[in-house]
């Protein structure tokens, strides 16, 4: 999914690159959010912090951050698009997949550290 076997010369063959990977990404953001945050609503609820009836978390954010991960996502191919004949910035295109993936296992993993964090302090 970070590799990259030849180099791409065109915008179209950037954008390419990125959109082919969409899916694999959207599919890793399942895999690690959707455990984080059910372990974050378990933890929140177990650990007393969200009384019953409340919301441990507003509802829209849950289904605002695949939509800001995919926004994230698009910008890297338009930096990379941009910066591809800027000898000063040379974005690679594996090297910002790296990236994007831990910010986003960072970002995912976040809800679940904060409600372990609540359940050990009660």
């Amino acid at each position: 999914m970070v590799t990259r076997s030849t180099p791409i010369d065109s915008v179209w063959g950037i954008i390419g690159w990125w959109e082919r990977r969409r899916v694999p990404y959207n599919l890793f953001l399942v895999a690690v959010g959707l455990p984080s945050l059910l372990l974050f609503y378990w933890t929140m609820t177990a650990s007393g912090v969200v009384a019953p009836g409340e919301d441990a978390v507003e509802p829209l954010a849950v289904i605002a951050a695949p939509v800001l991960a995919n926004v994230a996502y698009t910008f890297g191919w338009i930096v990379e698009g941009i910066g591809r004949n800027r000898s000063w910035v040379s974005p690679s295109g594996p090297r910002l997949m790296r990236m994007g993936l831990w910010f986003s296992l960072f970002v995912m993993l976040f809800p679940a550290v904060l409600g372990v964090a609540a359940f050990l302090r009660r």
